[in-house]
This record gives C-alpha cells, sequence and structure tokens, in this order.
C-alpha cells in the first residue's frame, strides 16, 4: 500500500506527464528504491535510480528517480560534507550528470543539508559549511561546461532568506 501510496504521488506532481527526474530524502535504503521503481505502478514508467551511502548516522540518504527514456545517466557521484567537530555526520550531496532528449547536458545536486536540531542558530555553521560545498560544486561545472545546465534540489533545512541558502 505504501508503494502505491508513493507511486501515485510521484506521478500526480507532474499533472499529465510523471516528472522525469525526482529527488528524494530521507532514503533508509536501496531495497526501498528497487521495490518502488520495480514492484509499484512507477515500473510502467521505467525510473531508474541513483543514491548516495552516506555516513548519516541513521543510515538515511537521498537519491534521485529519473526516466531513462527522459535522461540518460551519463555519471553519478556522492560528495561528502566533512563534520564539523561539534557536529554528527550528515548526509552526502548526490551529484549526477545526464543527456536530455535535446542533447544538452543537465547536472543534477540532490541535498538534505543538516538540520536544525540543536536550534537554527547553533546549527546554522554546519549548513553553511554543506552549503559552501555545494556551490564549490556547481561553481565548478560553470567552468567546464559550455552551456551549463544545474538544479540543485532537496531539503535545505532553511527558509529562502537564511544565510546558506543566499
Amino acid at each position: 500500500k505504501k508503494l502505491t501510496d508513493m507511486a501515485r504521488v510521484i506521478t500526480a506532481v507532474g499533472e499529465w506527464e510523471p516528472p522525469a527526474l525526482v529527488g528524494l530524502c530521507e532514503v533508509e535504503n536501496d531495497t526501498v528504491l528497487r521495490d518502488l521503481t520495480r514492484r509499484s505502478p512507477l515500473k510502467e514508467l521505467n525510473y531508474r535510480y541513483v543514491m548516495t551511502d552516506s555516513p548519516d548516522l541513521r543510515g538515511i540518504d537521498v537519491a534521485l528517480l529519473y526516466q531513462r527514456d527522459l535522461f540518460k545517466l551519463l555519471s553519478f557521484r556522492s560528495v561528502s560534507i566533512p563534520p564539523l567537530k561539534q557536529f554528527r555526520p550528515t548526509r552526502d550531496l548526490l551529484h549526477v550528470s545526464g543527456l536530455l532528449l535535446t542533447g544538452d547536458t543537465l547536472d543534477v545536486f540532490v541535498c538534505h543539508l543538516p538540520s536544525r536540531s540543536g536550534g537554527a542558530k547553533e546549527s546554522e555553521p554546519y549548513r553553511l559549511h554543506a552549503a559552501r560545498i555545494l556551490y564549490t560544486e556547481a561553481d565548478s561545472i560553470l567552468n567546464i561546461r559550455l552551456h551549463p545546465q544545474i538544479i540543485t534540489m532537496g531539503d535545505f533545512n532553511d527558509y529562502p532568506t537564511n544565510n546558506a541558502i543566499q
């Protein structure tokens, strides 16, 4: 039932066209995504996935679902966020590169930045640290691609006006 409900939500997001890409946060393990893409109604849409294997102590990761008819996977990698002394390890960033139907390369970053656990102000340095790493990664793409196209998505654990987002 949960797989069917999740598949229904994912396909409903695109209204008449299911989304080509879906960023996921709080992914428990590879089995969950395998079941979602192979044992739910999503199997008819030819979704595949890539995910991180982060050092998060709870085993929580991020992932990207993609329709391989619309997005040809070129590469993916985890970008680690070295923990600051007073904080526990957090989720890696997921960087995925793929080809669109137009032949253009699209770079996607799926993020789940450090939580506000312990207070928004107290945990802000860790989110800033992760945001700087994300910025550096995205900036490097701007320097190597002729016509860079970048999507950054996920749970930033901040508001648009907060420093990490700025």
